[in-house]
């Protein structure tokens, strides 16, 4: 859902900051007369679409790869981990391995040490 909204806002965006470049081609180009101004409008406006573009189209690719990261980290339960790493640490050092033992971690090579 995320993507899709970030999706359309690009597509506004974009639409909003090529239309004046559409327009001046529209009219350029509606002249019985071609010429060299009208060539130079089509460049400018082709040249407009590849700047926005290369601007707004990370966005999405950007959302793309927070998604990725989060559902890899729900998956993993990696919060979950730290989470009981950051409760171990601050438990007393006697009831450490204990702790340890029913969250399912290991204990660290220097041992468990009083903070």
């Amino acid at each position: 859902m995320l993507l899709i909204i970030v999706m359309i806002i690009q597509g506004v965006v974009s639409g909003i900051g090529q239309l004046p470049a559409e327009l001046a081609a529209f009219e350029t180009l509606r002249s019985p007369q071609v010429s060299a101004w009208s060539f130079l409008v089509i460049v400018a406006t082709t040249l407009i679409h590849v700047l926005i573009n290369a601007l707004v189209t990370p966005l999405s690719h950007i959302v793309l790869v927070l998604i990725y990261y989060d559902l890899r980290i729900r998956a993993e339960g990696l919060d979950l981990e730290m989470m009981a790493r950051r409760l171990l640490e601050a438990a007393p050092a006697e009831r450490a391995p204990v702790m340890a033992e029913s969250a399912g971690l290991r204990q660290p090579a220097g041992g468990w040490s009083e903070t």
